[in-house]
């Protein structure tokens, strides 16, 4: 199976985060590929740039080095990636998150996310 990440599943696979719910932690143990999105590495890194994420130097090369090894594929944001999800209805108001949504249903790929308000789109979320 191939699943999608979201930001905050990203960050808390990469510190083995007990934020992580099992069945999320199951299915990412179970997948073949994990899909990541440079838009999710964008929002950490402006989250760590505000000071709302606190992480050392070391986070961003073993992030790096973790993502360019299976079952990681880091995904390009194509043009119908942008133009899709900038017609999504704003169930959500984050366009990362919105972004992240229309990836995973383009690549027809579950989304795993924490993030209920992601339920009124077209995407299973797995938590």
């Amino acid at each position: 199976m191939t699943l999608m990440l979201d930001s905050a599943v990203l960050m808390w696979w990469q510190f083995n985060s007990p934020r992580l719910s099992e069945r999320a932690r199951a299915a990412l143990h179970a997948a073949e590929m994990l899909l990541v999105s440079p838009v999710s590495v964008w929002e950490l890194a402006i989250k760590a740039g505000s000071g709302r994420l606190p992480v050392d130097k070391g986070f961003w090369p073993a992030l790096d080095v973790r993502l360019a090894r299976p079952p990681f594929k880091l995904i390009e944001v194509t043009l119908e990636d942008a133009i899709s999800a900038g017609f999504l209805l704003r169930h959500h108001g984050d366009p990362f998150d919105r972004m992240l949504v229309a990836q995973a249903i383009a690549r027809r790929a579950p989304l795993v996310s924490p993030d209920a308000a992601l339920d009124a789109y077209a995407v299973q979320r797995i938590w």
